[in-house]
């Protein structure tokens, strides 16, 4: 479905663009400079990534737009708050997850399995392309520790069913469990291995 796409447009983004932008400091050699400012790492690794997240939602907008206009999707906002507060919980929940795969660059100087892993398991587990019922139950079970899964239940309860808050507690409540646990430890792993690649002398290679 097309809230399927837009969203997953969005985690992906999320996912990937806190690596790629240290990936690609690491490359051109800037990473070092950007770390010896007196800007906090968080606001570093999050201001590396803001193009690249505010130019997918603006694409992820754009597309459930022209699904309203061309194919007269019916498109529900008047539960604008709850969207809001969805949304923002989908963004730090993934952003979480992308920034522990920057982490991983700046320790180990390549790439790291778990983005792909995890960007993998939500489009074939999440229900991006097709309901995640028609999945054995025990793989549905599997779905439910994917961020997506809860995002993709409860946008598309509120945007396509107009359904109220209450329908979608569950899922913002598996979101800010998701938030709650993986930024704070994923920022104190990110800072971790830049201290760990300071000490070994491996920041600026």
């Amino acid at each position: 479905s097309l809230v399927g796409l837009a969203v997953s447009l969005y985690v992906e983004a999320s996912l990937r663009s806190f690596s790629m932008s240290v990936r690609t400091a690491q490359i051109t050699g800037t990473f070092e400079a950007m770390l010896v400012t007196r800007t906090p790492i968080g606001l570093v690794v999050l201001g590396s990534a803001l193009y690249s997240l505010t130019y997918t939602a603006l694409r992820s907008v754009i597309l459930l737009g022209l699904g309203a206009l061309v194919f007269q999707m019916p498109l529900y906002l008047h539960e604008w708050p709850t969207l809001i507060v969805v949304v923002g919980l989908t963004v730090s929940s993934t952003m979480a997850l992308g920034i522990f795969s920057a982490g991983f660059i700046v320790l180990f100087k390549q790439g790291d399995p778990l983005t792909s892993a995890i960007s993998g398991l939500s489009w074939l587990l999440s229900g991006v392309l097709y309901p995640k019922e028609i999945l054995p139950l025990p793989v549905q079970e599997l779905a439910r520790v994917l961020p997506m899964t809860h995002a993709l239940e409860a946008l598309r309860q509120l945007l396509l069913l107009g359904a109220p808050p209450s329908t979608v507690d569950g899922s913002i409540v598996g979101l800010f469990v998701f938030t709650a646990a993986g930024l704070p430890l994923s920022l104190v792993w990110f800072a971790w291995s830049v201290r760990r690649a300071r000490v070994a002398g491996s920041l600026a290679r």
